[in-house]
């Protein structure tokens, strides 16, 4: 968690705790984080998730003409995502991307009991709620102007686990969660190789262009020459930032 000054962009504060996915604890623990991080005096605070995996999971659903409603697309998106995950995702929370007709659609899920728990910390906090983020989409959004190829792979590198994207023809065509177990140093050859199995998994070619986003290195030396790898940075640069204000 990070907090930020009215209208500043350099954060004041920042509190880190480990959550009980499971959930039995989850609404207490939200709650004393939110409570020990400062308030501003106009009571103007407002609070924003960014989620990434495993509260929260992708997979890419291919057009169907025989689907018309919005309902038929999240059963449609339940039942690739337990064939993907092998789990039971149905109390989870699903929404599909909007897409022209003949296109295949993103769709994301998060737990049902997760979602309601962070809007129960924002309504007992007396925060205003600016959001629910999928850290895939807070990541290209942060970087988009850095991401100018047209046909490449995102990376986002977590501790356990990795999102791994493939773009081409002005639209994703795969994304997926992986779990990966971070290495200690940055290792060209494990990233290489876990795109290699991704994209034999999802059926993509291997891009020319890489783009690397990692919360446990810094890749900012990075030789993109010598790697192939385009350097975006930190997925939630002020977690990255050690100048924190009081």
């Amino acid at each position: 968690m990070v907090s930020y000054p009215l209208g500043q962009r350099q954060p004041c504060w920042h509190g880190v705790q480990t959550l009980d996915r499971e959930g039995t604890m989850l609404l207490t623990q939200l709650q004393d984080l939110v409570n020990g991080a400062p308030r501003g005096k106009f009571g103007q605070d407002s609070l924003q998730f960014v989620l990434g995996a495993p509260l929260v999971r992708h997979t890419l659903l291919p057009w169907q003409d025989s689907l018309n409603t919005d309902k038929d697309w999240r059963n449609y998106a339940g039942a690739l995502f337990a064939q993907q995950y092998g789990s039971d995702i149905s109390q989870w929370r699903i929404q599909i991307a909007e897409e022209g007709y003949g296109h295949p659609r993103l769709a994301v899920a998060i737990d049902e009991l997760v979602y309601q728990t962070m809007l129960d910390t924002a309504r007992n906090g007396k925060l205003r709620l600016n959001g629910v983020e999928p850290l895939l989409a807070h990541t290209v959004n942060h970087y988009f102007r850095q991401i100018r190829g047209a046909e490449f792979a995102l990376l986002i590198l977590g501790k356990h686990y990795a999102h791994v994207g493939f773009w081409r023809d002005r639209q994703w065509q795969s994304v997926i969660c992986q779990p990966f177990i971070h290495p200690e140093a940055y290792d060209p050859e494990q990233l290489y190789a876990l795109l290699r199995d991704t994209a034999i998994l999802t059926g993509q070619a291997m891009p020319a262009e890489i783009y690397l986003s990692s919360a446990e290195l810094d890749g900012s030396h990075l030789d993109v020459h010598s790697d192939r790898i385009i350097w975006l940075g930190h997925p939630l640069p002020a977690f990255a930032s050690s100048q924190v204000k009081p």
